[in-house]
């Protein structure tokens, strides 16, 4: 037994032998390693490219490695977060839902029907659960361009109310099935509307909620101007933060690949962190304004694909599933 002193630089664990304290260490660390032996091996995402709305792409494989002793529950083929859209997955896949006994290499095959034109995001999902549940093992980010006509509704076009009982709705996102979430700043929540009118929250401890924006795996970004945070909120409910150093981060928005992108009008920068969490700053030119836009206060103009004050894409649309 090794003496007490061993462990002073943790008081707690003072009187515990070293042996136990290996042991509860090991208890500890054994299964986060095996929650994450799953790892892609063909780079940070995958780029279908494009294809006709309602055509179907050819097979795209994607390669993994999964290590000895883990298990995988599901593989979920989504479009932002929703499964049997967009994305697809294709006959041959050789990944499984199985406890796999030796390390493996394999590939979940995945095609690509676009339901309307323009930037489709999606993602390859691995759940330690059935049913798309459970901790996620690995996330892909893929994506593709939807090549066709678009139907564009004019100022007359019919109007219908979504939701009920906003304060103060500010930003606003979609699904690839259909589902809205909007942020109320005044009721400090960001809601969840399905097609159907059911109404949920999504995130918790929220203080002045803004900018949202929907990746391909369905995570829902927050950001949030008083707390200076930008939350990630899983389908699951998980939440953490992403990226720092924000003061007003007001515009949100996520690409194919899973960067997300941040607009802070009052430190004027906008930032691009990725997957991994590498935060770089974006080539934007400020221009200071007066009070107008929204009540942006300044500007932000750049030739991608949104803007400081919200969450567009190229054509400044907000589109779920039909487009």
């Amino acid at each position: 037994m090794m003496p007490s002193r061993a462990l002073s630089f943790c008081p707690r664990f003072r009187r515990m032998p070293l042996s136990l304290f290996l042991l509860a260490l090991a208890c500890l660390l054994l299964p986060m390693t095996a929650w994450t032996q799953v790892t892609f091996d063909g780079g940070q995402s995958v780029n279908i490219g494009s294809q006709a709305v309602g055509s179907t792409s050819a097979a795209v494989s994607l390669p993994f490695t999964i290590g000895a002793g883990t298990k995988v529950g599901s593989i979920g083929v989504l479009t932002t977060g929703v499964a049997g859209m967009d994305f697809a997955r294709a006959k041959k896949s050789t990944c499984g839902a199985k406890t796999y006994t030796t390390a493996t290499i394999c590939v979940v095959n995945v095609t690509f029907t676009p339901l309307t034109a323009g930037m489709r995001m999606g993602a390859v999902v691995f759940y330690s659960r059935a049913l798309d549940a459970g901790r996620v093992l690995a996330t892909v980010p893929v994506f593709g361009i939807g090549t066709g006509p678009q139907m564009v509704f004019g100022p007359e076009g019919a109007k219908t109310r979504v939701g009920s009982k906003f304060v103060s709705p500010r930003g606003v996102a979609a699904d690839a099935a259909g589902n809205l979430y909007v942020s109320d700043t005044d009721l400090q929540e960001v809601f969840k509307v399905t097609p159907s009118g059911t109404q949920t929250t999504v995130g918790s401890g929220l203080l002045v909620p803004q900018g949202l924006a929907v990746d391909g795996a369905g995570n829902v970004y927050i950001g949030d101007v008083q707390a200076q945070v930008v939350y990630k909120v899983t389908p699951g409910g998980a939440q953490t933060t992403v990226g720092n150093g924000f003061y007003m981060p007001m515009g949100v928005a996520v690409d194919g690949a899973g960067n997300v992108y941040v607009c802070d009008p009052w430190i004027d920068g906008c930032y691009q962190i990725t997957p991994s969490g590498a935060q770089n700053s974006v080539g934007w030119r400020i221009q200071h304004t007066r009070r107008r836009s929204g009540g942006c206060g300044r500007q932000c103009v750049r030739r991608r694909s949104f803007q400081c004050c919200g969450i567009q894409d190229h054509a400044g649309r907000h589109t779920d599933h039909r487009g």
